[in-house]
């Protein structure tokens, strides 16, 4: 059976609100999401089209993405994807097509509740937890999705 990839990611650290009103990636943050995309890029990782929830944190970790993997179809905004976003509005979107590989960049606790839900069915974010620029790859067989593995850029070298 061909492979159906997802990658869940959350954004790199962010400003704080009272240092940026829109929240962008600091050049930490920044740093966070050049390591991970490396580690992908390294694996040779491919993906057809990194989706962001339209907040400038996500849409930078996204770009950042897609500047190392390529991805054919590019970087667009999604709905569903912000952080108080019902899981449950995006779980239709997951049938993919055979063969597909999608990234989606967003928040907590959303991108908490989201792999919680696709790996169990409920959507209680102790299950799983996400540190900045975090990325989770699951793979859809016949019986429904799988974690493949996890990165925490932390355990990445600069």
């Amino acid at each position: 059976m061909p492979l159906t990839e997802l990658y869940v990611v959350r954004h790199g650290l962010a400003a704080s609100e009272r240092q940026d009103p829109e929240r962008r990636l600091t050049s930490e943050g920044r740093a966070q999401v050049e390591r991970a995309a490396s580690v992908l890029e390294a694996a040779q990782i491919e993906v057809g089209v990194i989706y962001h929830s339209g907040k400038p944190r996500a849409q930078e970790t996204a770009e950042v993405f897609a500047a190392a993997l390529k991805p054919a179809e590019g970087v667009r905004w999604r709905a569903g994807l912000n952080p108080g976003d019902p899981v449950e509005d995006i779980i239709p979107d997951l049938d993919l097509d055979e063969n597909e590989k999608v990234m989606l960049v967003g928040h907590l606790p959303h991108v908490e509740r989201l792999l919680a839900h696709v790996l169990s069915g409920k959507s209680d974010p102790t299950l799983v937890r996400f540190s900045e620029a975090s990325i989770a790859a699951l793979m859809r067989v016949e019986e429904g999705w799988h974690l493949r593995w996890m990165l925490d850029p932390t355990l990445v070298e600069s």
